[in-house]
Parts: structure tokens; C-alpha cells; sequence
């Protein structure tokens, strides 16, 4: 399997893409990349209903625990989100900042 380092950073906004339909919440599956689609470590930030409002919650398995190991970046800036409910476009814009490439597929489902 190919490292962290020979990888992109890159992100799918799944309930934005062509599958939106088949997306039950907000999500993004972020993480390490390679040119054919594999990966070497994901996570995802899904968005749960608490009390009324739309929270974040990051879900990583752990396969994914050394690629978030190696955002120090981007674990600071959710730090300094602690306790606060950013929305999905501004966790993108967010990884959009610290150089993530937007993998998401757009396209229209074709039968």
C-alpha cells in the first residue's frame, strides 16, 4: 500500500455529488488519495441531528488513525471550532484553505 506521502489530500462531498439520492445526511469522506482512487487513510465528517441543530461528527476507523495523525493543520483549526456547529460548506472551504483537492464526482447519473 502506498503511504500518506506519495498520496493527495483530496475530499468527496458525497451528499453533493451525483449520488446525492442514495446519501442519507451530509457527508465528506476526506483524507489520502491516489490518481486511480485508492486511498491511504479516510475519515468522514457526517453531520448528526442534536437537539434541534446539525453537529459535525468526525467518524475515522482505524485504518485512517496515522492519516489524521498527520493533519496537525487541520486538527488545529477544529480546536478552534470546539463546541461550535460549521456547516458542510464551511468544513470544505475549510479544506479547500489547507490545500484539499475537491474529488467529488458532479456528473449526472447516466442508465
Amino acid at each position: 500500500m502506498k503511504t500518506k506521502n506519495e498520496n493527495i489530500r483530496g475530499f468527496h462531498w458525497l451528499n453533493r455529488s451525483r449520488y446525492k439520492e442514495q446519501i442519507a445526511g451530509k457527508e465528506i469522506m476526506f483524507g489520502y488519495y491516489d490518481a486511480v482512487g485508492g486511498t491511504s487513510g479516510e475519515m468522514a465528517m457526517r453531520w448528526e441531528i442534536i437537539n434541534c441543530e446539525e453537529t459535525p461528527q468526525l467518524q475515522i476507523f482505524n485504518d485512517g488513525f496515522s492519516a489524521l495523525f498527520s493533519m496537525p493543520d487541520l486538527l488545529e483549526k477544529l480546536s478552534d471550532l470546539n463546541d461550535k456547529n460549521f456547516t458542510d460548506e464551511e468544513f470544505v472551504e475549510i479544506l479547500l484553505d489547507f490545500g484539499f483537492k475537491d474529488l467529488t464526482n458532479y456528473g449526472e447519473i447516466k442508465l
